[in-house]
């Protein structure tokens, strides 16, 4: 479940067009958001929330990856 709920947020930054389609002037996902500040003025923010973003994902990903290798070592302690 945790992992599908890490795939959704990754694959919604794919989704850009669609999201610049669906949105409205009154709320802006996060990609609309960066791709407006990017395509409008430079502003080092977005590399910064860019950094963060990645950062929290390799950082989820890993403790995910530990998780689940703690989970089938010590479910293999009993054979």
């Amino acid at each position: 479940m945790f992992s599908a709920a890490i795939f959704s947020f990754l694959s919604s930054f794919d989704e850009l067009l669609i999201a610049l389609f669906l949105s409205d002037h009154g709320s802006q996902t996060l990609s609309v958001r960066i791709w407006n500040t990017v395509q409008f003025q430079l502003d080092p923010s977005i590399a910064a929330v860019s950094v963060l973003s990645i950062g929290v994902t390799i950082v989820t990903l890993g403790i995910t990856s530990v998780v689940n290798r703690k989970k089938t070592t010590s479910g293999n302690r009993y054979e």
